[in-house]
């Protein structure tokens, strides 16, 4: 029932994202039922998708940006043309998070990510997720 219910929450808030005017907006972001308000950017696009946060000088601390995938995909990401350090947060379909990258080397080519298919990357300032007491298994759901 909570899988079910986790999904059509899920589902609604990507037709929602799908409109352009809705691309950049404050979203609630609940980590396993504790709510924090982050301003994310949506990626749905390939060429959002590549420039990602790349060129920015600075981001605020309740900034961000949230990769959105149709299918789940095996994705890594990197650093390169990025000047500030961020966390990552790579989360599953039902928006179970298996993968977290804290403090990221700004300019570093390493590839980054889990070896299994993601549907949402989240990137915050470096700081956030440790801010937050956000951890791997915790189940995070985004609304308006």
């Amino acid at each position: 029932m909570l899988q079910c219910r986790m999904r059509m929450i899920i589902s609604m808030v990507l037709l929602l994202l799908c409109s352009s005017a809705l691309a950049s907006e404050i979203m609630k972001v609940s980590v396993s039922g504790v709510d924090r308000i982050f301003h994310l950017e949506a990626a749905f696009s390939e060429e959002e998708k590549l420039n990602g946060l790349m060129h920015r000088t600075k981001l605020d601390s309740s900034d961000g940006m949230i990769f959105i995938y149709n299918e789940p995909e095996t994705v890594k990401m990197w650093m390169k043309n990025t000047l500030i350090p961020l966390d990552m947060i790579f989360a599953d379909m039902k928006g179970r998070i298996v993968y977290i990258r804290e403090k990221t080397v700004p300019l570093s080519l390493e590839k980054i990510g889990p070896d299994i298919p993601v549907s949402y990357i989240i990137e915050l300032n470096a700081g956030e997720v440790e801010k937050h007491r956000i951890r791997i298994a915790d189940t995070i759901t985004i609304s308006r």
